[in-house]
């Protein structure tokens, strides 16, 4: 990089003595010598750019587009101390294990994670790309738990997603709208993917609830953003009302990836489509996740793991908007 600026410093110098030479010749033709310029500066920023586009991505055998986030720890130029150092101290000073080196091949920084997502919002990916932790492809391979590429757990058991519920009144009649997308269904791969609609008033098997299927709409993987150490992924999923033929909900998945860190946060966004005018009052509301873990399941093939839910583990500084709570849950595996 610094023969490119220190090649294109001394061009611009010699373009600057020509100019000045061709000044005094009288000589009024500076415009190629500018576009020249111009000409050498998009070159060197297209040089810059290019080592910065790192994704996988793909079309699943259902037509639906994914993308493989892939951490960069075990080639970053970060040191180990950088990152384990605090770790270590942290675990060590409220008792979680026996003090280790800095340089402890557990808490290495030459590892990061590998995240998977669906166009759909889920992450699980026909590539077996989940969620996985290591340094590279083979780590990946063998801590996959959430994609596996272990004969014994199939695609069609691999559940990862959401699920959203709504009941309001519309206009005087009460709705309810239920849909979800978590991939597979224990029977069918890309086989979880569906919405239905009703009326309110009922359960979906009653008589008269007028059970209609609705579709979900997925708008492809947005990157917004992408660099040598953080890329930015949304998906947007348009959940459809075929009874009205309406827009009811989306619901927004946006991952924020730092590659050569240990986390990726998740960010899950539901915006309600129905219009203002005919939208009387929202009744009931509900979105969750689901998701079956498989830890490490090349690694572990009996799945005999320890995994303790940590409930209100800590408070943050974020706080939800609707009930005012500032806590958050820890899943450890």
């Amino acid at each position: 990089m610094e023969r490119l600026l220190n090649g294109l410093a001394k061009t611009y110098r010699r373009t600057k003595i020509k100019f000045e030479r061709n000044e005094k010749l009288k000589i009024e033709n500076p415009t190629k010598t500018f576009v020249a310029i111009l000409t050498a500066l998009v070159i060197l920023l297209s040089v810059m750019m290019i080592p910065t586009m790192a994704f996988i991505s793909g079309l699943s055998p259902a037509g639906a587009s994914y993308v493989v986030l892939e951490g960069t720890a075990g080639s970053d130029s970060y040191s180990n101390m950088q990152y384990s150092y605090l770790v270590n101290t942290w675990a060590t000073a409220n008792g979680l294990y026996a003090a280790q080196l800095p340089s402890a091949a557990y808490y290495s920084a030459g590892k990061s994670l590998r995240v998977g997502l669906t166009e759909y919002g889920e992450m699980a990916t026909p590539a077996s790309a989940g969620i996985a932790y290591g340094a590279n492809n083979h780590d990946w391979n063998l801590t996959e738990s959430w994609a596996s590429s272990n004969p014994a757990i199939p695609p069609q058991l691999e559940i990862q997603g959401w699920t959203f519920f709504l009941n309001y009144t519309r206009q005087g009649v009460m709705r309810a709208v239920e849909a979800w997308a978590m991939y597979s269904n224990t029977s069918v791969t890309e086989g979880a993917r569906a919405a239905y609609s009703w009326y309110g008033q009922y359960n979906p098997g009653d008589v008269g609830a007028t059970l209609t299927p609705g579709t979900l709409v997925p708008s492809g993987v947005e990157i917004l953003y992408d660099s040598a150490r953080l890329v930015i992924a949304r998906t947007g999923t348009v959940i459809v009302d075929s009874f009205y033929n309406e827009d009811v909900a989306e619901v927004f998945v946006t991952i924020n990836f730092y590659k050569d860190m240990k986390y990726a946060i998740v960010d899950y966004d539901v915006k309600i489509l129905v219009e203002p005018k005919i939208l009387d009052q929202i009744n009931d509301f509900a979105f969750s996740n689901r998701y079956e873990l498989d830890v490490a399941a090349n690694l572990n093939p009996s799945n005999a793991a320890f995994v303790h839910y940590y409930h209100n583990a800590n408070s943050t500084i974020y706080q939800y908007p609707v009930t005012g709570a500032s806590s958050y849950d820890v899943l450890q595996a």
